[in-house]
């Protein structure tokens, strides 16, 4: 069987695995979720922990970078207002966030959230996913129209976001 830690969370709703890079296998539950039930859950899921931490051992953990919050939004602030510069859309706030699974999110209320560890990745990685965040502003999809809107300025996102399907933050059952 394999290692693995519980956490007991207020805020979680259902039984979730999250398999890490190293190997790593962390069990959150509800509240009201026993841990001999938590146990049960992980033995049903044992061989999804096995596959996924193979799978893991491919993959690259997601850079870790020495730059505080404010000098991570200062270097995202400034590619923004590059890209933007072309596109021209509104939007309201840049964030910082210490995302456990995305990159970036663009909310309704046109505020763009950037996981902090954008700045370790090469440039044209994380010029892609400000791009990405930043056309959400128009099309909140990823429909056609959304794919050429990026294809404006980021012309091989294609190849990006396949680069960046190399790193991971864990997978989660």
């Amino acid at each position: 069987m394999v290692n693995y830690e519980i956490k007991t969370s207020f805020r979680a709703r259902h039984l979730r695995i999250v398999v890490y890079p190293g190997g790593r296998v962390v069990v959150t539950k509800p509240e009201r979720i026993s841990v001999a039930r938590a146990e049960q859950f992980v033995k049903s899921k044992s061989s999804w922990i096995k596959k996924n931490i193979a799978k893991l051992q491919n993959k690259k953990a997601i850079p870790t970078h020495t730059l505080s919050k404010h000098q991570v939004l200062e270097f995202v602030r400034s590619r923004v207002d590059i890209y933007n510069r072309y596109y021209n859309f509104s939007l309201n706030k840049i964030s910082i966030k210490d995302h456990k699974s995305l990159w970036g999110s663009c909310s309704r209320r046109r505020n763009l959230n950037f996981n902090q560890r954008i700045a370790s990745l090469p440039l044209n990685q994380a010029d892609y996913i400000i791009v990405h965040e930043l056309c959400h502003l128009k099309e909140f999809n990823h429909s056609v129209v959304f794919w050429a809107l990026v294809a404006q300025t980021i012309p091989d996102y294609k190849l990006i976001k396949k680069e960046l399907r190399k790193y991971s933050f864990g997978l989660d059952e």
